[in-house]
């Protein structure tokens, strides 16, 4: 979903004359029914503007497309800015721009693509903006169809308008060179470097064009994602499927393939030991290769991070982390957003007043979002 939309022109005339805050004010109203939440007015207020000078210094054509605030799909995350348009050879192309107040911050513990900086109100350990960035770009190339397809090729970048860099700069250490290399990073003096970049891909306009086409892409895992997932099982004894395991997988792959059935859930119920996260995971790239848009959910982030880096094995994390996701991400979702949803641990499935979660009831969110809901359930386990 695209909150907000405009060519180049239009953008430039509306943060020049002030009224680019009540045109995303309206923009929300009409497509959430809402106003812009709170903690975000500054952050439209502070970075807009530094935006609408990079694309005008840029000069990049007015009939260059742009994007605020666009809802992934499948997702609850939202994309800050959007530019597209046609580089010089006719190819078209869009930029992710990851936008940051931030006046500093420093290295943190984990996988080398985490910082920490003051944000919300304390110090918080967050991921770096340029892998920001990129997780959105390549979420977005993994499910759109019409970027899939290679008819539109995607580009991001994180820009940190206020960032003094310092000597030598944290954001910029050996760690994050290869993040940097796929996802340039620019901090407040880089503002020319900035221009360059959107010169390159998308100077030469018919950029709404490409806007629809973004906003109209079939929403369904690429070819390509899901060769990767199949390639992590090939040869893996540990997920073979032995005997009532086997019985329950063919069971609800059958459920999840079967569009005459309608709306449907599937309860596979088990204690510890019976292998209900083999069963999930091999419906996971079972129902991938059927065509099915599939998604596994777990309730507990360090559960999903153990079995992402497990199946990856040495390949990148970063694309596979997609497939997988938590259990409140799906309170915004529409109806039947999803073939199939894969919900292991689903005892642990929250309900109103649970930390950090907005809905009513997990489990209700989970059967609205997907034509298929399949719940894992531990027999000998609590909440």
């Amino acid at each position: 979903m695209i909150i907000y939309q405009s060519t180049a022109k239009e953008f430039k005339n509306t943060v020049d004359e002030g009224r680019i805050l009540e045109a995303i004010e309206d923009a929300f109203r009409s497509k959430l029914g809402r106003g812009i939440p709170p903690a975000e007015r500054g952050a439209y207020t502070n970075s807009l503007p530094q935006m609408e000078r990079v694309v005008r210094r840029a000069e990049i054509s007015d009939d260059c497309g742009i994007m605020i605030e666009y809802k992934i799909p499948l997702t609850n995350f939202r994309v800050d800015f959007i530019v597209s348009g046609v580089d010089e050879r006719g190819a078209k192309n869009f930029i992710i721009v990851e936008l940051k107040q931030w006046s500093e911050a420093v290295t943190a513990d984990g996988d080398g693509l985490v910082v920490e900086t003051f944000t919300g109100g304390a110090n918080r350990i967050v991921p770096h903006p340029s892998y920001q960035a990129l997780s959105y770009k390549d979420f977005i190339s993994d499910f759109n169809e019409n970027v899939a397809n290679d008819s539109i090729a995607a580009f991001s970048c994180a820009y940190l308008h206020n960032y003094e860099p310092k000597k030598p700069e944290p954001l910029r250490e050996e760690r994050y060179a290869q993040l940097i290399e796929s996802s340039p990073l620019f901090l407040r003096n880089d503002q020319s470097k900035l221009e360059d970049y959107l010169r390159k891909y998308v100077k030469h306009g018919k950029g709404m064009d490409i806007l629809y086409e973004i906003e109209s892409g079939k929403i369904k895992p690429s070819k390509k994602l899901v060769d990767y997932v199949s390639g992590m099982f090939e040869g893996k004894e540990e997920y073979r499927l032995l005997d009532a395991q086997k019985v329950a997988f063919e069971r609800a792959r059958f459920v999840a393939n079967n569009t005459k059935i309608g709306k449907s859930a599937v309860i596979i119920k088990g204690g510890p030991g019976t292998g209900k996260s083999v069963i999930s995971l091999n419906l996971l790239n079972s129902l991938l290769g059927d065509g099915l848009n599939a998604v596994f959910v777990a309730p507990n982030a360090s559960f999903r991070e153990t079995l992402v880096k497990k199946l990856a094995g040495t390949m990148p994390r970063m694309r596979l982390k997609n497939l997988f996701m938590g259990s409140s991400n799906f309170v915004e979702s529409n109806p039947n957003e999803f073939d199939a949803l894969i919900v292991d641990e689903a005892h642990r499935l929250k309900q109103r007043g649970a930390y950090m979660y907005q809905g009513v009831n997990q489990v209700d969110d989970v059967i609205k979002a997907a034509r298929t809901a399949i719940f894992f359930i531990d027999d000998n386990a609590s909440r």
